[in-house]
């Protein structure tokens, strides 16, 4: 009798799926994890991509290559996983493609997969502090504000555009030049 797409799913959609049990359903199983896989349900999609692996054929690489290009990192992560299981020829296949991933937790677990160290991956993951760039040296001003210069047709004590006809024109105490006296 041949497996369907519905014994593949109900194997895998408990929290928990006993993925020994799972595998049993052997290679005819694997174009339904692929469907699964390239569907919409990231978590049937991460739980198929590591059911794939435990299943002992080549085709099983073709599952955890779509599961590698999958635009959810779960599903990604769990392609990783799975690499563990394929025999190492299969597996370096797969992890050429997940070792490149964006995402840092992508490429821990595919390093932690192959047996090397992911904490190497997440430090290699941080941005490199960047010293900050050194302020840059204020123009010489010879006393004078920024922009401020000298004007021959502004008498001394006067602010650019400020006529000696309004400095007089206030005479009350406490008064800001230009204010007015309340009537």
């Amino acid at each position: 009798m041949a497996t369907t797409f519905e014994q593949v799913r109900a194997a895998l959609i408990a929290e928990e799926p006993d993925y020994r049990r799972a595998a049993e359903l052997g290679v005819e199983a694997l174009p339904h994890l692929k469907s699964m896989v390239e569907g919409g349900e990231p978590m049937l999609a991460a739980k198929a991509a590591y059911l794939a692996g435990l299943i002992d054929d080549e085709r099983s690489v073709d599952v955890l290559l779509a599961a590698a290009a999958h635009p959810d990192p779960t599903v990604r992560v769990a392609a990783a996983s799975s690499t563990r299981n394929l025999p190492p020829s299969a597996a370096e296949v797969v992890r050429e493609t997940l070792d490149a991933d964006d995402d840092p937790g992508v490429r821990a677990m595919s390093a932690t997969a192959a047996g090397l160290d992911a904490a190497e991956i997440w430090r290699s993951a941080e941005p490199e502090a960047v010293p900050p760039e050194p302020a840059p040296e204020p123009p010489p001003t010879d006393g004078r504000m920024p922009g401020e210069r000298d004007s021959a047709d502004v008498p001394e004590g006067l602010m650019p555009g400020e006529s000696e006809a309004v400095r007089h024109e206030v005479r009350a105490e406490g008064l800001m030049p230009g204010e007015r006296p309340a009537d």
